[in-house]
């Protein structure tokens, strides 16, 4: 998981491999005590949702989800879609073969 921390903003920003969406951890507004977590794409589910009293407190709750968490189905649709392309290359199937014809030529 890759994590981007912005002191600045009191904000961090959590990549993962099995997610595409980035996950933030963020000062709740109105709220100068407590972290929430959101997603950019999409809603929290319930198992993370809540507040936080630091950003170390959200990004441990992010890691324990996100181990137990399968990758969502876009992560797996765009590895399979990135393996389909090594294995066929990038080339034109018919491109270097020569068309053998057979039979008669009337």
């Amino acid at each position: 998981m890759k994590i981007e921390y912005n002191t600045e903003n009191q904000t961090c920003v959590l990549k993962s491999d099995r997610m595409n969406s980035e996950i933030l951890v963020q000062k709740k507004p109105n709220d100068h005590h407590f972290f929430e977590i959101k997603f950019k794409k999409g809603s929290v589910p319930s198992e993370i949702s809540g507040r936080y009293s630091s950003i170390p407190a959200g990004i441990k709750a992010v890691e324990q989800y996100l181990k137990n968490k399968k990758p969502t189905a876009a992560v797996r649709r765009d590895a399979v879609t990135e393996e389909r392309k090594k294995r066929n290359g990038s080339k034109n199937r018919t491109e270097g073969s020569q068309h053998i014809y057979q039979g008669s030529d009337n």
